[in-house]
């Protein structure tokens, strides 16, 4: 409770669970609640926790997921459409009932869920989007630039991203990153994540010693063409281990987490942009 300053355990004391080693973290943006992989007596376990004031609700799926999933994502408050990436193939997992749709779609290397859509990246490279129940069906078009970048076809797990209707961003384990917008096409490596604010428009990702920005806010186009591509900006930071990076005050402000502490950098300016040490 940040008000109060106090903090809680999320496994209770008497539980069997009490104990256990934390082997992994599925954190799906915007939900009430996270999956935990568990060791416990020699056993893996995996427990969905929704965190409550002084008591943690917690439920046990480990019969949903018979292999360790690679990504796991799905609508942030409806525990019925969760959906489990293992080896070429997706689970959809429904949390509420204790219920497994195994090898709910097959031969994909990525996946991601945004407005209760699913959008798929099978393993020849085609991006699919339908609704939970696999209705609804229809390609996206991916640009030949992104489809011949030697990296894009490494043919390794990539996340699927979706900002908008038109920005496409895909997100490899090894940090590998590719953005689509229209005709537009922007890969990188190293990437450490990324974040997206909805009212200003603007995209962030990072590496471990900068942050990169796209103002899609100042992208000019008609009728679905562009007239001004986006330009990434690259922010110095002074920094050289950013694990994590947010938007804060509507795209104006990020804090971003380094070994060394907590920062506050300011976003708008085109000059050097201002930094300040939080804690």
């Amino acid at each position: 409770d940040r008000r109060e300053e106090k903090i809680w355990p999320l496994i209770p004391q008497d539980s069997s669970l009490e104990n256990a080693k934390v082997l992994a973290q599925f954190i799906i943006k915007g939900s009430h609640g996270f999956l935990l992989c568990l060791e416990a007596q020699g056993n893996k376990k995996y427990v969905w926790i929704e965190p409550k004031e002084k008591m943690p609700k917690l439920k046990d799926l480990s019969s949903l997921f018979p292999e360790e999933p690679l990504h796991l994502d799905g609508e942030p408050n409806d525990i019925r459409y969760l959906f489990s990436f293992e080896k070429d193939y997706l689970n959809r997992v429904d949390a509420s009932t204790v219920a497994i749709f195994p090898k709910y779609r097959e031969s994909l290397r990525g996946f991601g869920v945004h407005n209760k859509q699913l959008y798929i990246l099978t393993n020849d490279n085609s991006l699919q989007r339908s609704k939970y129940d696999k209705s609804d069906r229809e390609e996206v078009v991916l640009n030949g630039e992104l489809l011949e970048n030697p990296l894009f076809n490494s043919r390794s797990f990539l996340r699927v991203k979706v900002f908008e209707k038109n920005i496409f961003v895909f997100l490899g384990r090894k940090g590998e990153f590719f953005l689509q917008y229209l005709s537009y096409v922007f890969a990188d490596k190293g990437i450490g994540g990324v974040a997206f604010d909805k009212e200003s428009r603007k995209l962030l990702f990072w590496k471990k010693d900068k942050i990169g920005v796209v103002d899609f806010a100042r992208v000019e186009e008609e009728n679905g063409l562009l007239k001004k591509s986006p330009e990434p900006r690259w922010l110095s930071t002074n920094a050289n281990d950013i694990s994590s990076c947010f938007w804060v005050l509507k795209g104006s402000y990020i804090i971003f987490y380094d070994k060394a502490g907590v920062y506050l950098l300011e976003a708008q300016s085109y000059a050097k942009p201002q930094c300040a040490f939080v804690t």
